[in-house]
């Protein structure tokens, strides 16, 4: 996977866990559904500078399923490009 999707996947995950509480950077099968989300919804993100991730029942809990729906804009992705491009140059 290309940077750019790790990344757009890292803030997938971080904006699921903010509202539900749980890291599916911890769970290999979660993450991995997350990154192919991710970059099938890529070209999206290059066009409309937006895109919308969602993966139904991406987790279960003791109250049920939870479902994965995120908005991910281009900004966010450009800055933690930047801010990983950084500290690759910084550590040369």
């Amino acid at each position: 996977m290309s940077d750019t999707v790790d990344i757009m996947a890292r803030v997938v995950a971080s904006k699921f866990k903010a509202k539900e509480g749980i890291d599916l950077t911890l769970d290999p099968l979660a993450f991995e559904l997350v990154l192919k989300a991710c970059a099938e919804v890529r070209p999206e993100l290059e066009r409309r500078k937006r895109a919308s991730v969602v993966l139904p029942c991406i987790t279960r809990t003791e109250k049920g399923y939870l479902h994965l729906d995120v908005m991910v804009f281009e900004g966010e992705i450009e800055g933690q490009l930047g801010s990983r491009t950084g500290r690759e140059e910084g550590g040369r």
